[in-house]
């Protein structure tokens, strides 16, 4: 279920499933300027499906993607409101979000360390094996809320 206030500028959508960093709403707070200048950019995500424990290590890094990472992501309200709310799928909405007509080329940013931490072993789509394989080595951000710095590397090119 997704409700946006009339005078929202953003929405935050996040799985049932998930465990939050510290920082997971001050990030969001400090990417969401990306989504206003740069409308080829549709989501801020926190989570990034390749942030492996022995991979992922900077925390202030964000990567441009043309994958569309679900879990947990922002987008502009307005956006929600004009073109995805009277459309939006009752299930299986995270494979409809891949379809090319739906993202239209358009990109997301991905933190290098998730700012979200997947925790359902045993969801209605989630075998124990896919859990482990794929979701219990993802790193969880350990930054403190206050720490306002994001190294936006990939997002500078934006």
């Amino acid at each position: 279920v997704v409700v946006a206030a009339a005078a929202a500028t953003h929405v935050v959508l996040l799985e049932d499933d998930m465990v939050v960093a510290r920082d997971f709403v001050a990030y969001f707070a400090r990417t969401a300027p990306l989504l206003e200048r740069d409308r080829t950019l549709w989501c801020v995500s926190a989570w990034n499906d390749n942030g492996l424990v022995a991979y992922a290590h900077d925390a202030r890094r964000v990567r441009r993607t043309s994958v569309f990472p679900g879990l947990g992501w922002m987008m502009r309200a307005a956006l929600w409101r004009d073109e995805l709310a009277a459309q939006w799928p009752l299930e299986h909405w995270d494979l409809w979000m891949r379809h090319s007509a739906v993202r239209a080329h358009r990109h997301c940013v991905v933190p290098d360390v998730s700012r979200q931490h997947n925790i359902g072993v045993h969801g209605s789509n989630m075998a124990h094996r896919t859990y482990r394989r794929y979701f219990q080595n993802v790193r969880l951000a350990t930054l403190p809320a206050a720490n306002a710095t994001l190294r936006a590397a990939a997002a500078a090119a934006v």
